[in-house]
């Protein structure tokens, strides 16, 4: 691969900044991965809780 941070800047065309707050709001758990191995069922039963 190419080492592109050592080639050298010959023009800016533009520049763009900005901040946002992309939190996702409370969502539906469709499939909990964890719960088929076990180490998740209590995290699972209140995630049901606060999703009723």
């Amino acid at each position: 691969m190419a080492d592109v941070a050592k080639l050298p800047v010959l023009d800016i065309v533009s520049a763009v900044h900005f901040t946002a707050d992309l939190t996702l709001g409370l969502g539906e758990v469709v499939h909990d991965y964890l719960a088929d191995r076990g180490h998740s069922a209590a995290g699972a039963a209140q995630l049901e809780k606060v999703s009723a």
